[in-house]
C-alpha cells in the first residue's frame, strides 16, 4: 500500500493510526464497551470489534474507504455485545466516505450515504488501561505438552483467565475459552472488560484438557500475565494427570 498521504490528505486522516469508536452508524449509547480500531501504515486493519479480535485490509482512494477481508476470532458474549459487533462489522464492509470532523475534535467520520460513524483519534494513548469502563484486555498464546501424543477428536481443552490475588480465598475466574477437539499447539484467546478487573488483581492463565468429562492433561502452575494491558504468545504446558482405576 502506498504510504504517501500528500497526495491524498483524506487517507493522513486514518493512516498510521488508533482509534476509538465513539458510535455505529446511529446505534446509540455503546454500553457494551467502544470497539478499537488501528489501521497500520502498511494496509493492515485490526482491533476489536466489541467481543473479538479482527484483522483485514484497506484501502483509501480518494475519499473512499475500503475495508476487505475482515476475519475475527469466535469468542462469543452477550446478545447486546454481539449485536454491536455485528451492527459495526456491517458497517464496514461497505464503501465509506471519510472526512474530519470539527476542528480540534479530533474526530474522523466515516459515512456510508444513510449514517455516519464516529472515531477519535487515541493514537499514542494506552486504549486498554485497568479500570477504563469500556476498554478490553486480551491474553493470547498456545497449549502445549511435550509428549508425542495425539489428543482424540472429543478432547476438551479448556483456558481460564483468573484473578488469583487472594491467596487464602478461591480465584475469580474472569474469562473462559472451551476448544473441542485439535491437536497441541491448541490456540486460545480470552477477552475480559478492562473495568472488571480489580486494581488489586494478580492475573494468572491456567489450562486443562478433558475428555468425556474426565480430567486428563493440567497446568500445574499459574502463568501470570499484566493486569493492565493485553498479553500474547503466551505458551502454557499442561502434564499428564494418571486417572487410576480404582
Amino acid at each position: 500500500m502506498n504510504d504517501d498521504t500528500t497526495e491524498n490528505p483524506v487517507r493522513g486522516l486514518l493512516v498510521g493510526r488508533t482509534f476509538r469508536v465513539e458510535d455505529i452508524a446511529g446505534l446509540g449509547t455503546l454500553d457494551r464497551g467502544h470497539p478499537e480500531l488501528v489501521f497500520d501504515v502498511d494496509g493492515a486493519i485490526h482491533g476489536h470489534a466489541t467481543v473479538n479480535r479482527i484483522r483485514g485490509t484497506y484501502e483509501v482512494t480518494g475519499s473512499t474507504l475500503t475495508v476487505r477481508g475482515l476475519a475475527s476470532t469466535r469468542m462469543a458474549g452477550d446478545e447486546g455485545a454481539m449485536a454491536q459487533e455485528d451492527r459495526l462489522l456491517a458497517f464496514l464492509d461497505q464503501p465509506l466516505t471519510v472526512r474530519a470532523g470539527e476542528p480540534g475534535t479530533g474526530w474522523v467520520l466515516l459515512d456510508d450515504g444513510a449514517a455516519q460513524t464516529r472515531l477519535v483519534d487515541m493514537t499514542g494513548e494506552s486504549l486498554r488501561k485497568s479500570g477504563d469502563a469500556g476498554t478490553t484486555l486480551t491474553v493470547s498464546g498456545t497449549v502445549v505438552y511435550p509428549q508425542r501424543m495425539a489428543l482424540v477428536p472429543e478432547a476438551v481443552t479448556t483456558v481460564t483467565l483468573e484473578d488469583t490475588a487472594l491467596a487464602d480465598a478461591r480465584s475469580t475466574q474472569l474469562a473462559v475459552q472451551h476448544i473441542v477437539g485439535g491437536q497441541v499447539p491448541i490456540p486460545f484467546e480470552l477477552t475480559v472488560q478492562a473495568d472488571a478487573i480489580e486494581e488489586t488483581a494478580q492475573l494468572a492463565v491456567r489450562a486443562r484438557i478433558t475428555v468425556d468429562d474426565q480430567l486428563n492433561w493440567t497446568s500445574d502452575t499459574a502463568h501470570l500475565v499484566a493486569r493492565d494491558q493485553s498479553t500474547h504468545g503466551v505458551i502454557i504446558t499442561v502434564v499428564q494427570v494418571t486417572n487410576d482405576a480404582s
